[in-house]
C-alpha cells in the first residue's frame, strides 16, 4: 500500500486541530492529496508513494526479447541459452536499494536462486534512484529466466529516502483544501470577509514548479 506524504499528526498540527473526531476523514483527504501530487508530478499508479521510501517486495515477468543488443545477447548465451535471452529488467518504480534479488528458474513458483550483488548492476550507475537491473556479464553467475513472475525483488523503493519539503507542503495544502470541500458548494468557501475560490490552487502548482517536480507549461 502506498505511503502518504503527510502524517495525520502533521496535518492536525498544521490546522491546529486537537480533536480526534474527524481523524478518519482527515486521513482520507491526506491519502487523496498524496496521490494527486503523484499524478501532478508524473508518477503512474504503479509508482504511488514514490516520494517516500517504502520497504516492500515486487514481482516481475521477463520477456524473451528483453536484451539491449546483439553483442549482449551473444555474451548472454555463455550463461545458458535454455532460459531465454534476458539481460536486463526494467523496473516500474524507482528503486533505492536491494535487500534481495531472487529468480524462479523453472517456473514452479519457488524463487530458488538468490543473486549476489556481484551478479548484477543497478542502473543508472550513479543512482539511486535506479530504474533497471542488468546482468553482470563480467562477474555474474546468473541471468533472468524468461517467463511469468520469474523475479522477486525486495528492497527500499521510492524516488527519495525522505519526503522532500516541497512535496510535503503541496500535500498539506491539497489535503486542507479537500477537507474543506464538503462545506464549500461549487468550490467556494463563504467567510465573513470574502468567498475563497477553491477550484484551483496556484500555490500548490507554484511549489511543485519551483521545486522542479513539474513544469508550469503543463497547466498553461
Amino acid at each position: 500500500m502506498a505511503v502518504d506524504y503527510v502524517s495525520l499528526a502533521e496535518f492536525k498540527d498544521d490546522i491546529n486541530e486537537t480533536s480526534a473526531n474527524r481523524d478518519a476523514f482527515f486521513s482520507r483527504k491526506i491519502t487523496i492529496a498524496s496521490r494527486v501530487v503523484d499524478r501532478l508530478c508524473g508518477f503512474s499508479t504503479a509508482e504511488d508513494g514514490a516520494f517516500a521510501a517504502q520497504t516492500m517486495t515486487r514481482y516481475y515477468d521477463v520477456a524473451w526479447d528483453d536484451y539491449n543488443a546483439l553483442a549482449d545477447y551473444e555474451r548472454f548465451l555463455t550463461l545458458g541459452a535454455d532460459h531465454g535471452p534476458a539481460s536486463r529488467l526494467e523496473l516500474d518504480m524507482p528503486l533505492l536499494s536491494v535487500t534481495s534479488l531472487k529468480t524462479d528458474e523453472d517456473g514452479d513458483g519457488a524463487f530458488e536462486v538468490t543473486w549476489a550483488t556481484t551478479d548484477y548492476h543497478l542502473y543508472p550507475l550513479n543512482g539511486p534512484p535506479f530504474d533497471s537491473v542488468h546482468v553482470n556479464f563480467e562477474q555474474g553467475n546468473y541471468h533472468f529466466p524468461a517467463g511469468q513472475k520469474r523475479i522477486e525483488l525486495a528492497g527500499s523503493w521510492g524516488d527519495q529516502t525522505a519526503v522532500p519539503p516541497p512535496i510535503r507542503e503541496a500535500t498539506l495544502l491539497l489535503a486542507q483544501r479537500y477537507s474543506k470541500r464538503p462545506n464549500t458548494p461549487y468550490g467556494l468557501e463563504k467567510t465573513a470577509e470574502r468567498a475563497i475560490a477553491l477550484k484551483s490552487d496556484p500555490d500548490v502548482v507554484d511549489i511543485l514548479v519551483k521545486g522542479g517536480y513539474i513544469k508550469r507549461a503543463v497547466f498553461a
